[in-house]
């Protein structure tokens, strides 16, 4: 903490905290306020993420007029509890009903070196977006300092990714005024996951998945199967979409996009686990846990088509995307029990120890769109694709090594983009060999083709069985020889009784 400013008598006239604000993609405005405090305290934030991970839908028969997008609402006790146990900070909130006390207040933490979260009607905040242009959603920010002689807060405002001091005039705080303020401490319960008990932290998220200790209903899994049969039933997009200015305000593609980004936030955390605690199963789990997040996105995406086209014969493909999910979920949580109990085996496949021979290939193709070039082929990125240009069952892309490489297995995966759909092929080899790849996942599930061996110095795939927008592209988004879900490697797996014979 510093002082700057010195008024005519020697009295401190700016009283201010030095905190550098992080903003978490995925994260909210709210969620945002507490890691910046807890990354200025130097704790593990992203453990606060472990429960984000949930979907909490609650079932309204008796008010038919209620949108769907109401009835999906997420609780934050459980982030709440979460960064106070895990991270080992304690997020208090604060209701004043007269502007004066809140100020009142704000003094008082940050003269005790401790910031204060607040909120503020977007439309009276100088450096939002918004300002003087429209009233939506209180946004939190946080206060670190006060300029007594220009009667100004001074913020920082980590969501908006704004990394300098910003002053808020008090008039303009008093006209926008949210009446809550967040004030943090730290902790003296943390269970110290970071250090010793990421297991059990991880087992407690799957029971707060499963609803243990409550009603049966409060599973995730349960919850998304409800929220599939009101989708089949129920729904009316023309009611979810219409009576807003913006289909993106709407209560139900805003639910869903904060499902996607819960995801999103459990995933960082167990890349954090997986490369803090260097445990190759973990690193598995999170590949697979991504496909599921790219499903949800499909969901998203044809939810938001089917408004826009005026299908109002959506609702039941809509919905059997939703039990798919739920029942992927499960299956998730399955494996992450079996890995947080050491009661299973590596999950990845014993070819992982092999050279990655398609990171080493020249990648070429008939044909590329200039945002997605055929070099995406072998990026090892997850969220980038190759896409032919105006060609469908012509297109062909090849790798290409300097010398001979010998491989047993490719793994192929389309793009998850529903408008572009490749599920079947042909690998040729410069061998002279060539096999079929048929039944390619259209949602961007891996499969994987195995033959015998081949010593080659390319290996080409032509499309066969491909169907975009018009009927005009195709995409896939991986081609290699894989060993585990969502990379892109290229593997000779030798065999158990002996060495390579080719």
């Amino acid at each position: 903490m510093y002082f700057a400013g010195v008024g005519e008598s020697g009295e401190r006239t700016v009283l201010k905290l030095d905190i550098t604000p992080i903003h978490l993609f995925g994260a909210t405005c709210y969620e945002d306020t507490i890691i910046t405090v807890a990354n200025w305290w130097d704790l593990e934030y992203l453990l606060g993420f472990m429960e984000s991970w949930r979907f909490e839908y609650r079932r309204r028969e008796d008010e038919a007029d209620e949108k769907l997008g109401d009835r999906i609402r997420y609780s934050t006790t459980y982030e709440v509890n979460r960064f106070r146990d895990s991270v080992g900070i304690e997020v208090k909130a604060l209701r004043y009903a007269h502007f004066d006390e809140a100020i009142a207040k704000i003094k008082e933490e940050i003269a005790d070196r401790k910031p204060v979260a607040i909120y503020i009607d977007g439309f009276w905040a100088p450096w939002d977006h918004i300002y003087q242009k429209e009233h939506f959603l209180y946004h939190a920010c946080i206060a670190i300092g006060f300029d007594e002689s220009n009667d100004n807060l001074i913020c920082i405002d980590p969501f908006h990714g704004i990394f300098h001091e910003l002053e808020l005039p008090l008039d303009h705080y008093r006209k926008g005024f949210g009446s809550t303020l967040l004030v943090f401490s730290r902790s003296l319960s943390s269970d110290a996951a970071s250090q010793s008990n990421w297991r059990d932290s991880l087992s407690r998220t799957i029971a707060t998945l499963r609803g243990e200790g409550q009603s049966p209903s409060q599973s995730s899994f349960k919850a998304l199967e409800s929220f599939a049969d009101d989708i089949e039933n129920d729904m009316d997009l023309t009611k979810e979409f219409d009576d807003i200015n913006s289909i993106w305000k709407s209560s139900l593609y805003l639910s869903i996009e904060t499902a996607i980004m819960g995801r999103v936030k459990f995933l960082n955390v167990i890349h954090h686990l997986a490369v803090k605690h260097n445990d190759e199963e973990l690193h598995a789990f999170h590949d697979r846990f991504e496909v599921g997040i790219n499903k949800w996105q499909v969901f998203k995406n044809k939810l938001l088509k089917s408004y826009m086209t005026k299908n109002t014969g959506a609702n039941a493909s809509l919905a059997k995307l939703v039990r798919e999910q739920a029942k992927l979920e499960r299956q998730l949580a399955e494996e992450l029990e079996d890995i947080v109990s050491g009661s299973t085996a590596s999950v990845r496949d014993p070819s992982l120890g092999c050279e990655d021979l398609a990171l080493s290939a020249v990648v070429t193709a008939s044909s590329s769109e200039v945002r997605y070039p055929a070099s995406n082929i072998n990026d090892g990125l997850f969220y980038t694709e190759w896409r032919a240009e105006g060609e469908t069952n012509s297109a062909w892309v090849k790798l290409e090594w300097e010398s001979a490489r010998t491989v047993n297995r490719i793994v192929i995966r389309d793009s998850p983009n529903q408008y572009m759909n490749l599920n079947g092929g042909r690998l040729i080899f410069s061998s002279g060999y060539s096999v079929e790849a048929e039944g390619i996942p259209t949602d961007g599930t891996p499969k994987d083709v195995r033959f015998p061996a081949q010593k080659a110095t390319w290996v080409m795939f032509h499309t066969t069985g491909c169907a975009g927008s018009s009927d005009r592209e195709a995409g896939i988004e991986g081609l290699g020889v894989s060993a585990c879900i969502n990379q892109i490697k290229a593997f000779y797996d030798v065999p158990q009784t002996g060495g390579n014979s080719v």
